[in-house]
């Protein structure tokens, strides 16, 4: 199944163009739907990638990497290992 964001995710406001921030928050809400089946947030799945990408990476790097606290990363963590 192809889940690929397209211009037709995004909704037309006329013939006014959208925002750049209506832009992001129309694909961010699509790119979210796009992983409702596998039940990750758009930062799971950046964590996924971002794991997946530095076999070896510590916690302290996901952290650095995606500037958030150690907690923040810590409950992430947690939640994709009990997602499974």
């Amino acid at each position: 199944m192809n889940h690929a964001l397209t211009m037709r995710d995004v909704p037309q406001r006329g013939k006014k163009a959208c925002t750049q921030l209506e832009l992001v928050l129309h694909l961010h809400g699509a790119f979210r739907r796009s992983l409702e089946p596998i039940r990750v947030t758009p930062l799971q799945a950046g964590a996924i990638l971002f794991l997946r990408r530095h076999e070896n990476a510590s916690l302290n790097d996901a952290v650095a990497a995606f500037l958030v606290r150690s907690s923040t990363m810590s409950v992430l963590v947690e939640d994709l290992v009990r997602k499974q």
